[in-house]
């Protein structure tokens, strides 16, 4: 369906933060979808590559998505035959830079409606699992944009209660543990 490679998170500064996750060279589509909703497998846009004419059938990406459109990219294009296999290359073919104004890091809004979105066009190609999937996709979203937010406060302790409660809709909607 598609072939992806190996991703390092890094910083403003350039910095490594994390690595992606190792995964076999081929595997099934339902499996890596199963494995990504358990956070075991990590596919970055910049290392993601389509054949032109499936991502124009698809409609390209979605702005309805939100920051989630690549994975509605990838996942469409899978969702056209899902019986397909999906190429995984070990090396590291790109970074990924992590910044506060990077979409995924603002727009709570924007992202947990997107991925709402995503679970409403996929779940029923992603298999008995994919709501719980979604909705641990959705509060680690939260949970993340939250720390960001407020590790970057004078008094993040203050700053991630006040988030906390400002979007309380979300926290008690998507469950954190």
């Amino acid at each position: 369906a598609f072939a992806y490679g190996r991703s390092r998170v890094i910083d403003e500064t350039g910095q490594e933060r994390t690595i992606g996750h190792v995964a076999p060279a081929r595997e099934r589509g339902r499996d890596l979808v199963r494995h990504w909703f358990g956070f075991e497998r990590t596919v970055y846009p910049c290392a993601v590559l389509f054949r032109t004419a499936e991502l124009r059938a698809i409609g390209g990406y979605d702005v309805a998505f939100g920051p989630s459109a690549d994975v509605g990219a990838w996942l469409g294009i899978w969702a056209q035959d899902p019986a397909r296999d999906v190429a995984f290359v070990p090396d590291v073919v790109a970074s990924y830079r992590t910044h506060e104004s990077a979409l995924s890091a603002s727009g709570l809004d924007d992202g947990v409606t997107g991925l709402e979105r995503l679970a409403a066009r996929f779940g029923g190609v992603c298999g008995e699992r994919a709501s719980v999937g979604f909705s641990r996709l959705s509060a680690h979203f939260v949970a993340s944009a939250l720390r960001r937010r407020a590790s970057a406060s004078a008094f993040p302790v203050v700053s991630y209660c006040s988030l906390l409660v400002r979007h309380a809709t979300f926290v008690w909607r998507h469950p954190i543990f």
